[in-house]
């Protein structure tokens, strides 16, 4: 391959917080929404990892956090009920579901 031919493709981050970025290529850029199966909900090609909210993420910069993704289109969070590790298991989806609690759309 000719040099000038190759060009190099860095991940780009997507700030959500001033302390947080969501790494994403090029051609992965926009969020894009597709369903699951054939009459499935609407989700997000990028998915937001939770596995730090609580423990080590506060509740309220998580809220932060999880509206800032819904404003970015990403409705799409992975949780389990593990998470939470060292303080409490399942704490995590506890902190989603208050955040779910407060309606406005995040449903």
């Amino acid at each position: 391959m000719r040099k000038e031919e190759y060009t190099e493709k860095r991940p780009l981050c997507i700030s959500v917080l001033p302390s947080v970025c969501i790494f994403v290529s090029e051609d992965t850029m926009s969020v894009k929404h597709t369903r699951l199966g054939k009459h499935g909900v609407l989700v997000s090609n990028l998915c937001l990892g939770t596995m730090n909210f609580g423990w080590v993420t506060p509740e309220e910069e998580s809220f932060k956090i999880m509206d800032r993704a819904l404003e970015l289109g990403i409705n799409f969070f992975d949780t389990a009920d593990v998470y939470g590790w060292s303080v409490e298991h399942g704490l995590t989806e506890e902190i989603i579901g208050r955040w779910f609690a407060q309606g406005g759309g995040r449903r």
